[in-house]
């Protein structure tokens, strides 16, 4: 049996239901990356996402409005240019490792979860926390999430290529942070 850890599951489509036995298998982008994709374009206003482009075309009087979507789209956009020269890195340096663009993350311990939900991208879908194990032909990537701060967008693309080359070459500072290609097992449903 291989080690377990656990995953922060947001209960969007297509992962809503997953129960104890299921096999979670992502194809394409991870939500994490299409929170990012989104928050480029859309503002969220509760449940429903407004373009940013529509929110900016509004008359002088809904300046506040207006100010917190293009902070929204810089910040969105900022963090977009982190993870395609993160990926560009991986994939031509460090091609055997999962894309932080697909994979599964995972927590190494179930009290990371608290530390984890401020980094994520999804602030409205309910969420659970599952208990998972790598099925036997995943590839699992631990690294520190220590390289991916404190990049701000006047760092030049060389400095970033620095910090993505010592993420992907297996970090020494910050929390742990698990990647996993191939698929997980749920073993159980710690909290709904």
């Amino acid at each position: 049996m291989s080690k377990s850890y656990y995953h922060l599951n947001v209960k969007k489509d297509p992962n809503i239901h997953w129960g104890c036995g299921d096999i979670i298998r992502f194809t394409g982008n991870n939500n994490f990356y299409k929170n990012i994709l989104d928050l480029s374009v859309y503002c969220l206003s509760g449940n429903d996402s407004v373009p940013i482009d529509y929110v900016l075309s509004l008359s002088d009087a809904y300046k506040k409005p207006k100010e917190l979507a293009a902070q929204q789209r810089v910040a969105a956009l900022s963090h977009l240019h982190r993870e395609m020269v993160f990926e560009k890195v991986r994939s031509s340096m460090f091609p055997e490792r999962p894309s932080r663009q697909t994979c599964t993350y995972l927590l190494p311990e179930k009290e990371d979860l608290s530390l984890w939900m401020n980094n994520l991208n999804e602030t409205h879908s309910p969420w659970s926390l599952l208990r998972v194990e790598p099925l036997s032909d995943a590839i699992v990537f631990e690294t520190r999430e220590g390289p991916l701060h404190n990049l701000r967008p006047t760092y030049n693309d060389d400095q970033m290529i620095s910090k993505a080359t010592e993420y992907w070459s297996g970090a020494s500072n910050g929390r742990r942070e698990i990647l996993v290609n191939g698929g997980v097992r749920v073993l159980e449903i710690v909290s709904i």
